[in-house]
């Protein structure tokens, strides 16, 4: 056999090329080592990640369902799941594996964004502003984004004075 045929070929020329972002030709490496080792933990969460910078949601899901089977604690791959699945519009089926996530690991802050745009996508606009909040006791970068879809929501959700404060923050 060639050496560039090998998994271990693969498993390499796979992790070089998302790092360099040719996520494409990363894909046939990383496709080359789980088909040949299928409990390879590392090779799933590769291929998620690519997969989702491709935008293949269908795919990326898949990869991060294979991590939850193999890892059942596995924060980041409820993560995955229920970002995709916020994304691709399942806001019902995205809740509980965003949960799920926080419940295994408090401190992946961004999940409760993800866990707000799932809960808005439902129009439930109250839990969506619970879910917010909490993503801004972490100081994101996107705060005065946030601010203004916070605003947002609890108007919606008829909490007036919560709104009024949301936006004072966002116009700072």
């Amino acid at each position: 056999e060639e050496y560039m045929d090998s998994v271990e070929a693969g498993w390499l020329s796979g992790r070089l090329l998302m790092w360099m972002d040719e996520n494409y030709a990363a894909v046939r490496g990383l496709d080359k080592v789980v088909k040949a080792q299928p409990n390879n933990l590392e090779a799933w969460k590769y291929l998620a990640n690519v997969y989702e910078k491709q935008r293949d949601y269908a795919k990326a899901l898949e990869s991060y369902q294979k991590i939850s089977a193999l890892e059942p604690n596995n924060a980041a791959a409820f993560a995955g799941i229920g970002m995709i699945q916020a994304r691709t519009s399942k806001f019902a089926e995205a809740i509980p594996n965003l949960e799920k996530s926080l419940q295994l690991d408090a401190s992946q802050v961004t999940v409760y964004r993800s866990l707000g745009e799932a809960y808005e996508g439902l129009r439930e606009f109250a839990k969506a502003g619970d879910a917010y909040d909490k993503y801004l006791a972490s100081n994101p970068p996107d705060r005065a984004q946030i601010y203004r879809t916070l605003g947002n929501d609890r108007r919606d959700a008829e909490q007036f004075a919560a709104a009024a404060a949301a936006y004072a923050e966002f116009i700072k």
